[in-house]
């Protein structure tokens, strides 16, 4: 693949971005994680609603089955180990070596304190204290992140 300095392919491969357009998509991302608080306390996570922590979400992970952003596609995550989306070489080695399959039991424990469940693991997003939250974010996930039966793409949801 070939780079020049006006353009780079884009992550799916079917095009180029012009450089200036991936440095100001490259800023949005940082400034959308300090805007949203992917570092922030628990507190201030829970402040926030499940709908607002689901778009916190989506600056991330796509949901559409291969594709990866800066984490990797959360389609079809329910009963899939931990750490093993194909096609996403970024997990940190204490994630891939966890044992953890996503459950919601296991997403529960994540979304509450991810470096309490996996010690070690690279996730900025530091938690939601209320179960609640938790509770109706995991609802979110599971709609969204479910496979067609052909397994060729998301269900339909409306979103």
């Amino acid at each position: 693949m070939r780079l020049t300095v006006d353009s780079y392919r884009s992550a799916d491969g079917k095009g180029r971005i012009p450089a200036r357009r991936h440095a100001l998509r490259s800023l949005f991302i940082a400034l959308v994680f300090l805007a949203h608080g992917c570092g922030q306390d628990g507190a201030g996570a829970n402040a926030r609603s499940s709908e607002q922590l689901y778009r916190e979400c989506i600056s991330c992970h796509a949901m559409a089955p291969g594709r990866h952003l800066i984490g990797p596609s959360l389609a079809g995550i329910w009963g899939r180990k931990a750490g093993t989306a194909k096609g996403f070489d970024r997990y940190s080695d204490a994630l891939k070596s966890s044992g953890i399959v996503w459950s919601t039991k296991t997403m529960d424990g994540w979304l509450a304190n991810p470096q309490a469940l996996v010690p070690g693991n690279q996730m900025m997003f530091k938690g939601v204290r209320n179960r609640r939250v938790r509770q109706e974010l995991i609802a979110i996930l599971k709609k969204e992140t479910a496979i067609s039966p052909g397994g060729n793409g998301p269900l339909q949801t409306g979103r």
